[in-house]
C-alpha cells in the first residue's frame, strides 16, 4: 500500500495536537491504495475455483498520455489452476458477452461514440490538411 494525499508533504497543515490534519486533504482522512485487489483474488480463486474483482485502478506512475489513463476502472479474473487455453476461452467469452450486452442495451451509446469518432476524424483530416498546404508553402 502507499499513502495518496494532496498535502504539502515537507509542511503539511497540523491539528492543534500537532499531528496532520488529513481534514484539508483531498480524501478529508488518512487514504492508502494497492496496486490492485488481485492479491486478495488469488486467495479467493484458490478457495472458490474463479473469481473476478472489478473496481477502480490507479496507476502509481505517470501516465497521463492519449494511450493511458492514470485511473480507469478494471476487471481482473482470477482462476485457480487454469491453463493457457482455459484462460484464452474465458477471455473469449468474457469480451462476445460484453460486446453482445452492448449492442443489445446500449444503442445511444454507441451511436454517440460512433458521432464523436466521425467527428474526430473530420478535424483530424482537416487539421493534417492545413499542415500539408502550410509545408507545401514554406517550402516554395
Amino acid at each position: 500500500m502507499f499513502r495518496v494525499t494532496t498535502l504539502d508533504p515537507i509542511k503539511p497543515p497540523l491539528t492543534e495536537e500537532g499531528k496532520v490534519d488529513y481534514t484539508q486533504d483531498f480524501f478529508g482522512r488518512e487514504t492508502n491504495l494497492t496496486v490492485s485487489g488481485q492479491l486478495e483474488g488469488e486467495l479467493g480463486a484458490l478457495a472458490l475455483g474463479k473469481i473476478y474483482t472489478f473496481g477502480p485502478t490507479f496507476r502509481a506512475e505517470n501516465s497521463n498520455t492519449t494511450r493511458h489513463l492514470a485511473e480507469f476502472w478494471m476487471i481482473e479474473p482470477e482462476m485457480a489452476f487454469y491453463e493457457l487455453e482455459d484462460n484464452m476461452n474465458l477471455a473469449e467469452d468474457f469480451v462476445k458477452t460484453v460486446i453482445r450486452y452492448a449492442l443489445q442495451h446500449c444503442a445511444d451509446d454507441l451511436a454517440f461514440l460512433d458521432n464523436r469518432l466521425k467527428e474526430e476524424e473530420k478535424t483530424k483530416r482537416k487539421r493534417n490538411k492545413a499542415n500539408w498546404v502550410c509545408s507545401k508553402s514554406s517550402s516554395l
